[in-house]
């Protein structure tokens, strides 16, 4: 039985090809490899989730970014037309590609295949964006790619590329959304190259249902001068697990990485991160908070790699989290491995409970028990949004933030 059956299969025949003896021969990654210690797979490596081409979410118009003028919407992997709105000369769909195009793309992203996620991407995915970015031109408008999952033992298997060339400017949301769903699969590549003096900002919004496994794998390659942000965002999910890999081959690079999830019910959420510094003169700052109620369970695994040629690096790593139930798990690991001795590095880790001074604070000033708690939650999550310089983005996302509180 494989694990993604794909019923609407259509073009890429060498990629899939290619990737298909791949994937013949890949095992599931068990307990005993380091990057999936905490993450098991056993039981959702028995299951088979079809690829196919359904069109039912008709009302989930809440859901999206209300300030996006332009918006591709995909339902199971698939373009809708109807819920899409505005165009652009610079985004195209992955399904309109040839293969040669789609491989010329992605040979400019630095694409080097790794891992289970990858090899199953390729040889089964639909459809996606490819947005290419030309030089010098700036996107005042965020532009919004919306991934709607439905039915029930669905995979919605997607591509996605964004080429940021020489002194480009552009925000773009990946929103992952669920209508009524119960058991089913995503899995996201994600691949991009920020050119010299390009900026990048990404918003990835995972809320989906509690029947959803989703897995996300972003590759980032930047050059000379470029800036790229992302914004992680989980809500909602039964299993989620993001892995984000950077390259900075550029000198006078910028890279943030900014994470929030709040877990509930049995949720397990997965963030492993690479930051991989080869080059001189350049900063990344990530920050990663969690809040785990329940029996649910959060991991975090961030890495930070400073080869030997990149002196006068500074580089910071934080992962903060707060557990609500003495149920919840928190696994954090962050690193560094550092070969260049001019450079100023610094990583830790925070799990703790809810300051009881704080609440007692609150609760001193009139504010219910339950109530000064999620305001104390609240302000902990929102300490990482707040660092979205677009304001419009930022209070869309706190309002989804607040929504999830509720069911603190």
């Amino acid at each position: 039985m494989s694990w993604i059956v794909n019923k609407d299969e259509k073009g890429f025949a060498e990629i899939r090809k290619k990737a298909k003896s791949v994937v013949a021969g890949m095992e599931f990654p068990g307990l005993k490899d380091e990057d999936w210690k905490y993450t098991r797979l056993a039981k959702i490596s028995k299951k088979s989730f079809t690829v196919e081409n359904t069109k039912k979410s008709n009302a989930l118009s809440d859901k999206f970014y209300p300030g996006a003028k332009v918006r591709f919407v995909f339902e199971n992997g698939f373009f809708r037309q109807d819920l899409s709105h505005g165009s652009s000369n610079y985004v195209k769909r992955v399904d309109e590609l040839t293969e040669a195009q789609l491989t010329a793309a992605l040979e400019k992203t630095g694409y080097v295949k790794s891992g289970i996620v990858s090899s199953y991407n390729d040889a089964f995915f639909t459809d996606g964006v490819c947005i290419d970015i030309p030089a010098k031109t700036k996107i005042e408008d965020v532009i919004e790619v919306v991934f709607i999952s439905n039915g029930n033992g669905h995979a919605s298997v997607v591509k996605n590329i964004i080429l940021a060339q020489e002194e480009s400017n552009a925000e773009v949301i990946f929103n992952f959304i669920a209508d009524g769903a119960n058991e089913n699969l995503v899995n996201n590549v994600f691949h991009a190259a920020v050119h010299p003096n390009a900026k990048l900002t990404v918003y990835k919004i995972q809320d989906e249902v509690s029947g959803a496994s989703h897995f996300s794998s972003e590759n980032i390659f930047q050059h000379n001068n470029s800036v790229f942000e992302i914004h992680t965002i989980t809500l909602n999910g039964d299993l989620v697990r993001n892995d984000l890999n950077i390259k900075v081959n550029g000198t006078d690079c910028h890279t943030h990485l900014g994470g929030v999830f709040i877990a509930t019910g049995k949720m397990h959420v997965d963030n492993h991160t690479i930051v991989d510094h080869q080059m001189p003169n350049c900063t990344s700052d990530e920050i990663y908070k969690g809040i785990a109620n329940h029996n649910s369970t959060g991991v975090f695994n961030g890495k930070i790699f400073v080869r030997r040629d990149a002196q006068k690096i500074n580089a910071y790593q934080n992962s903060a989290n707060i557990l609500l139930s003495d149920d919840a798990s928190i696994y954090a690991k962050p690193e560094l491995e550092i070969y260049a001795d001019d450079v100023k590095c610094s990583h830790g880790t925070t799990t703790g409970c809810i300051d009881e001074a704080a609440l007692f604070y609150l609760r001193a000033r009139g504010i219910g028990g339950e109530s000064a708690r999620k305001l104390l939650v609240h302000a902990f999550a929102s300490d990482v949004i707040e660092k979205i310089s677009n304001e419009p983005v930022q209070e869309w996302i706190l309002s989804k933030l607040d929504h999830k509180l509720t069911e603190l």
